[in-house]
Formats: structure tokens, sequence, C-alpha cells
């Protein structure tokens, strides 16, 4: 992996303006909530479907691709599948991809969902059980929650289960075959992600240390302020942003975007 380069995911995306203005700002994926019940849903299969016309209007695909893969770099099942959504799409002269963010939905709808609006990837954020992906028509992003000390499974006291806790993810990011990206993403609760909510990145770093070859997503309570450190300490494949980069009202706050992909890529850089 390289550790001078970060992959930023911009999420939550509710607006083709939204998405357009990460993507000019260098975002290199762009999520679109697909959960009827997050208040951060896209709305729709029409409204998603406008987001994902206003990219490809924006980032045509080339007549003929630019770049070739090297085969010799990255080693490993998901270093190689990770290639898809970075080093392969820049040297294509492509835009972002399109991540659709499901939780707990039928495979069959998915798939249904993922052709209409025109979806690069499938992102699992709920407890779909594992192998599902073979059964979807995109590479997917899987989640794998980290929860928050004294509000989750983890009590605040509880190092012996936090222990246990890591080991079994550990072992979970680096199955093979199924899934093309991991995503660890701080859990509240009963609320898988998108609350503000920052995990233990010491648990991170032990993370990326027992699975030196598999390259994840970061996501939980990023900011502006808070990405740079989390870039330094951990070294992701890749962040992820959504309460980070939204306004007073919940909306999403364009220069915030802009900030936050610039603040990932100067760390990423002095790393």
């Amino acid at each position: 992996m390289n550790v001078r380069d970060v992959t930023i995911k911009i999420c939550g995306v509710r607006t083709p303006e939204a998405a357009l203005a990460a993507a000019r700002a260098g975002a290199d994926l762009i999520g679109l909530i697909l959960v009827p019940s997050s208040r951060r849903y896209v709305g729709g299969v029409t409204e998603a479907r406008a987001i994902v016309q206003a990219i490809r209007q924006a980032y045509p695909t080339p007549i003929v691709p630019g770049g070739a893969r090297n085969q010799a770099i990255p080693v490993g099942w998901h270093a190689l599948q990770s290639r898809q959504f970075r080093e392969d799409r820049r040297a294509a002269g492509l835009g972002p991809a399109i991540v659709g963010v499901f939780q707990d939905m039928e495979a069959g709808q998915m798939a249904q969902w993922t052709s209409a609006i025109g979806l690069d990837c499938i992102q699992l954020h709920g407890s779909e059980p594992a192998g599902m992906e073979s059964s979807l028509p995109r590479p997917v992003i899987r989640v794998f929650h980290v929860d928050v000390p004294g509000v989750g499974k983890v009590s605040e006291d509880g190092e012996e289960e936090r222990m246990v806790e890591e080991v079994r993810l550990a072992a979970n990011l680096q199955v093979e075959g199924h899934w093309a990206l991991a995503l660890l993403d701080a859990r509240v609760g009963q609320a898988a992600g998108g609350q503000g909510k920052v995990f233990d990145w010491k648990i991170a770093s032990r993370l990326a240390e027992r699975a030196p070859n598999t390259p994840f997503i970061l996501a939980g309570g990023l900011t502006i302020s808070g990405v740079e450190e989390a870039i330094r300490q951990i070294r992701p494949w890749g962040v992820d942003v959504s309460s980070g980069v939204e306004g007073p009202d919940g909306r999403q706050d364009l220069g915030k975007i802009t900030s936050f992909i610039q603040a990932a890529r100067r760390a990423a850089e002095s790393s």
C-alpha cells in the first residue's frame, strides 16, 4: 500500500451539486445512502440516478482507457481488489466511483436498485449474511462495526472483551474472495454509523498491524480538524466522512467537503 496516498469517500451525498463539488475537489468515492430510515436517505432511485448522471456527464468514460495495470504491485486479494477504486480509475481518467450504501436489504432488491441507479459499487452497512456478496452485481464494501466503549457491546473497563473483539475483527478483515474493501465504522448502541462518533483509533492501529495486507477505509466521526491526525496515526487506505462535512442544518457544506479533502491529501503526502 502507498501510505503517501489516501482514498477519500464523501458519504451521505443527496444532491448533484454536492456530488460535483466532491468530485472537483478530488473525492475518489461518493456515497449515496439508500436506507429509507436514514436522515441522509438520498430520496429514492430517481434522485440517486440524477446524481449518477451528473457525475457521468462531467466525467465521461474515456474511449481508450489510459494507463496499464501493474500486475506485480500490489500482491494479495484485497490489495488487488482495492486497485479498481483508486489506481485503475485514475489511470483510466475516470471520475469518482458511486457507492450505494444499503442496510439489510434483500439481495434481489439491491441488485435491481444498483442497475436502475447505475452504481459502481455496493456498500453493505448492516448485518447482511456472509456470502451475500456473490449474489450482488457490483464490487462490495463491507462494514465492520467497532463499538464505542460504554455505549455498545463493550464496556468501558472490558479490556479482555476488547482484545477478543479485535482478534475476531482482524480475522474477518483478512477473509478473501468476498468483499472488495472493508470499512471500519463506529457503532453507538443500535445505530450503525453516521452518528459523528469516534471509536478508539488505537483499535484501528492494532487492526492495521494484525492485518497488514488488508486495505481498509476508516470512518466514524472524522472531521476537517481530525482527519489529518487519523491518517498520520493509523495510515488507513481510505477515509470516509458524512457528518464531518455537514453544516448546522444537517446539509452538506460544499466548502467543508473541499476543506476535508484538502486536509486528507495534505496528511497523506506528509506521512
